[in-house]
């Protein structure tokens, strides 16, 4: 990952040129998570990545949220075969939600304008501080006002790419 957090979100709309010791790399790794280098086998040091990078900003009085990961599993059983066999295709989509309390109009212009793609992380509360990173696109944004409570609202969204569970390092 990029060690200043805050040029860590790479911009998946523009070109990002990744060096291994000062050599461009065009193949041999995936972006993951927006955040994330993994390279198919070790590269030497130093790596360099060249780009544009979002800063993150942070959403407040979220109360919770779910990230539902999809996967497609294929039968392979053969004919005549007594057991059957099955193989998982790999990580093909994800999508979420979170439930915030409404704060103000910030998310209505957001969920008008889905030009544009957002990064999220989903922090989990476990003690090694992991959390789910990825780019996103808002698919939905209903509100709900009650009078005897606080109005709420729910943000649905759409992953773009990979998305990336790791250990928080800000």
């Amino acid at each position: 990952h990029v060690p200043d957090a805050a040029k860590r979100y790479l911009d998946p709309h523009t070109a990002i040129l990744v060096y291994d010791n000062d050599v461009l790399q065009t193949t041999g790794y995936t972006i993951w998570g927006g955040c994330q280098i993994r390279f198919d086998a070790a590269p030497t040091t130093p790596i360099t990545v060249s780009g544009k990078y979002y800063t993150p900003a942070e959403v407040t009085l979220v109360t919770d949220y779910e990230i539902n990961l999809s996967t497609e599993v294929y039968d392979s059983t053969a004919l005549g075969s007594t057991r059957r066999s099955k193989v998982p295709s790999g990580l093909l989509g994800w999508s979420g939600s979170f439930n915030r309390y409404y704060e103000d109009n910030t998310w209505e212009a957001k969920a008008v304008d889905n030009s544009t793609k957002r990064i999220i992380r989903c922090f989990s509360d476990q003690t090694a501080g992991k959390c789910w990173t990825g780019w996103i696109g808002i698919t939905g944004w209903p509100q709900t006002t009650s009078l005897d409570a606080l109005e709420t609202e729910s943000v649905q969204f759409e992953g773009d790419g990979m998305i990336a569970y790791t250990t928080d390092e800000t």
